[in-house]
């Protein structure tokens, strides 16, 4: 099996934030993170609409209305506790609606030949008749198929909360050669009450 050559995991909450709040020293002095020993990249935005800066490997992005976190290296639970101590300890009160679990990767594929033929595989022409036919070519460049796929699973949970996993495969921008193919997974739970919210995120 190929292995990625590029992998980032990124938990998402969507509710009401005061992005003036997240700030690498408030997150220091929440016992969330240790400056000392962390690598803070220096590049800092912090706003009563926006927050963004990286600490280590871990970016963090804000706006009044979604709350990011993402890490680009194992261990991912290391972005779960971090989320879960930001909003189950220190601001508990905040409204959440929904939260998400990301994972992309970008595989490369041995030649060309492999990727077109996983698109066929996922994305038969066949049933598109003669435009279908019209995508075949020995020209790579002008070689068509599959240029977005997304599948939705609706997971059974309980009434508090409904839950969906998306995945969404499509040729990689970051992979030259015409190789490259990306996939994006995404778990999405849309919750009820903020008491609530924090009960799912405990679990």
């Amino acid at each position: 099996m190929n292995q990625p050559e590029s992998i980032a995991c990124s938990i998402v909450l969507l509710g009401q934030f005061n992005p003036a709040i997240f700030h690498p020293a408030w997150l220091e002095a929440k016992g969330i993170e240790t400056l000392g020993t962390a690598a803070y990249d220096g590049d800092l935005l912090t706003h009563r609409d926006v927050a963004s800066f990286s600490i280590d490997d871990r970016s963090y992005h804000v706006r009044p209305d979604r709350f990011q976190i993402e890490t680009p290296a194992p261990p991912w639970v290391t972005i779960l506790d971090i989320t879960i101590k930001i909003f189950a300890e220190h601001l508990m009160h905040t409204p959440i609606t929904a939260f998400g679990v990301n994972r992309t990767v970008h595989f490369r594929l041995s030649n060309i030949s492999s990727r077109i033929k996983l698109g066929r595989m996922l994305a038969p022409i066949e049933p598109w008749g003669e435009y279908g036919q019209g995508m075949v070519t020995d020209d790579v460049g002008l070689t068509g198929g599959l240029q977005s796929l997304v599948m939705r699973q609706i997971n059974p949970v309980p009434d508090e909360y409904s839950s969906e996993t998306s995945v969404t495969i499509e040729p990689s921008v970051k992979i030259s050669d015409h190789t490259g193919v990306y996939m994006h997974v995404n778990c999405h739970h849309a919750l009820k009450t903020c008491r609530e919210n924090m009960e799912v995120g405990r679990q």
